[in-house]
């Protein structure tokens, strides 16, 4: 099974639960991996919450075979940093539009 980290570029956390939704039902060897999600627990307003799930993404991004983005991830330093992680990587890394439609 493929493992896919999906980075929905977004504040809106239900949209990324509707796209990993969207991944499970349209492809049986996909696994959605995303940090918004795996890490709802860490608050992103308390800075040394927010750094522990930048590095706990890191570490999905290095066990995962694609990293999907959604949306501009360019507005948000975490994405980017993320985005630059797998590019570092040597990840394959495919963009989406804001919906998800590619």
């Amino acid at each position: 099974m493929k493992k896919v980290v999906v980075l929905y570029c977004d504040e809106n956390k239900d949209e990324v639960s509707k796209i990993c939704s969207h991944i499970v039902n349209s492809h049986d060897t996909i696994l959605p991996l995303a940090p918004d999600i795996v890490f709802h627990f860490l608050d992103d307003d308390k800075p040394e919450e927010a750094e522990k799930k930048l590095n706990l993404s890191y570490n999905l991004i290095s066990d995962c075979d694609e990293l999907w983005v959604f949306g501009n991830f360019q507005k948000n330093e975490r994405y980017r940093r993320q985005v630059k992680m797998a590019q570092l990587l040597n990840k394959t890394i495919r963009y989406w539009g804001q919906k998800g439609d590619d």
